[in-house]
């Protein structure tokens, strides 16, 4: 006797194969069929005979049934970097002595590889154009963890109101749980914090 999956598939790992002893008249015989699960899925069965065979009815030799496959819930340790604040070190000054304060946190379960971190300079509003552009090496840190990398010489071009926006993984380099928390930016339009020294 064979088992196979119904709609004519009959991948090997779909199916297997039992002898079928004489039987007497009206006698009943258990066959134990072990097959492997191509997927986690309910997937339709048929038992039928491997070779030609005739009986008084042969309409019976078809049987179906449905089997549920499953495969127990698996959980991943992934990491999970999270930029958590953006702030200048004192005020914001004209020119390129200024050191911003990225805070990033793994707020996933395992210890991602070395990334990158990114601070972006927009500016002056409304036009808000990129003036400058740093990137850090990040190595990895543990879950749980937080860091607070210092980004220095961080180019301020003129007074006015402008945005540092920071960004962890930059290159997407570490697979994470969320990607939608990796970036966070800070307004500046504080005339006090942006004038010459």
């Amino acid at each position: 006797m064979r088992l196979r999956l119904t709609g004519g598939n009959l991948v090997a790992a779909a199916m297997a194969f039992q002898p079928l002893p004489a039987l007497t008249p009206k006698g009943v015989v258990l066959l134990t069929f072990q097959i492997q699960s191509p997927l986690p899925a309910t997937l339709v069965y048929e038992v039928e005979y491997a070779t030609a065979h005739q009986d008084a009815d042969n309409a019976n030799h078809h049987p179906t049934r449905a089997v549920t496959f499953t495969y127990p819930a698996v959980t991943l340790a992934v990491p999970d970097l999270a930029v958590t604040s953006v702030r200048p070190v004192d005020h914001l000054r004209v020119g390129g002595c200024n050191t911003v304060n990225v805070t990033v946190r793994n707020l996933g379960s395992a210890l991602p590889t070395a990334t990158q971190l990114t601070l972006l300079v927009y500016g002056p509003a409304p036009g808000a154009a990129l003036v400058d552009r740093k990137a850090l090496p990040v190595a990895a840190f543990a879950a749980g963890e937080s860091r607070t990398i210092p980004v220095t010489a961080v180019t301020v071009p003129a007074a006015g109101a402008w945005r540092l926006e920071a960004t962890a993984d930059a290159t997407t380099a570490v697979t994470e749980v969320s990607e939608t928390n990796n970036t966070q930016g800070v307004k500046v339009d504080d005339v006090s914090q942006l004038g010459k020294p």
